[in-house]
């Protein structure tokens, strides 16, 4: 059976959003996630974050090309490309762009690191490699600057996007490589709030959909049995309000806002997300 695959990464993101969060705190998190994912999914696996930080250093350590960074936390460089899929206010998919929800174009986004870059060959680094369409999309927005794209560096590839890649000739390396999976998902993305969680929505700063109702699409998004998308997410919803009862944030502080709840911006984010486990 193919495995449902979990990268961890609260460990590494909150500290760099300025935010203490004891160990226990984030693996009570884990633990309940894990929890609800066997009662839907089946047992998942769950990537250490320092193993995908350190693995992605050891691999780009031997690389000699400039190297252009899709993710800020795991693999930082001197030319950051901070990209992600958007989604518009009705969460119908809105293409790539701006991993904080900016309106830049995703062409003037690959100009600005064309014109710091004295090389025309180059390699690409993000920490997770699934379809590959948005790689192929990049490359071939370089290429049109006569930039070629050589390489990618990835914490966790699927076979799916290596085989694209490789059918263009840009061979990948990766710190975990899976033939297939039911998902890939990072934990973040179950974290109402979390620094760069949820899928972000087009056109609204830092603003993220998380992948449980009411906020996202736990069924397409996670692969959560459309029969279990509600208990997983009350479960979920929960646990988050368990994870921020230690840091007692209001919903106006957390580092990423959180679709659909700016109205109740002056309220604890522990209190909003019972509320909504309670009403789902």
């Amino acid at each position: 059976m193919n495995p449902y695959v979990v990268s961890c990464d609260l460990s590494i993101l909150w500290p760099s959003a300025g935010h203490r969060v004891s160990s226990d705190t984030v693996d009570a998190f884990r633990t309940a996630v894990q929890c609800a994912l066997r009662e839907c999914v089946g047992e998942s696996q769950w990537i250490p974050d320092q193993e995908l930080k350190d693995g992605l250093a050891e691999l780009t350590a031997r690389c000699s090309m400039p190297i252009v960074s899709l993710d800020p936390i795991y693999a930082p460089t001197n030319l950051p490309l901070s990209l992600t899929r958007l989604v518009d206010d009705q969460l119908a998919d809105a293409g790539y762009g701006a991993r904080d929800g900016s309106p830049i174009h995703l062409r003037s986004l690959v100009r600005s690191i064309v014109e710091k870059l004295t090389e025309r060959d180059i390699a690409l680094v993000d920490d997770v490699l699934f379809s590959g369409a948005m790689m192929e999309h990049l490359i071939s927005l370089f290429a049109e600057h006569n930039v070629r794209v050589r390489r990618i560096f990835a914490g966790v590839a699927i076979g799916e996007g290596v085989d694209r890649l490789s059918a263009i000739n840009c061979p990948v390396s990766s710190v975990f490589f899976y033939p297939e999976v039911i998902d890939e998902i990072c934990e973040r993305d179950f974290l109402p709030g979390a620094p760069m969680s949820g899928r972000t929505i087009r056109a609204r700063q830092n603003t993220g959909a998380p992948y449980l109702l009411p906020f996202g699409k736990p069924v397409t998004w996670a692969s959560i049995p459309v029969e279990k998308e509600r208990t997983f997410s009350m479960a979920v919803l929960r646990a988050s309000a368990d994870f921020y009862d230690t840091i007692p944030l209001r919903v106006e502080e957390l580092p990423r806002h959180i679709f659909d709840i700016s109205t109740k911006k002056d309220e604890l984010v522990s209190h909003v997300l019972r509320k909504m486990a309670q009403r789902i």
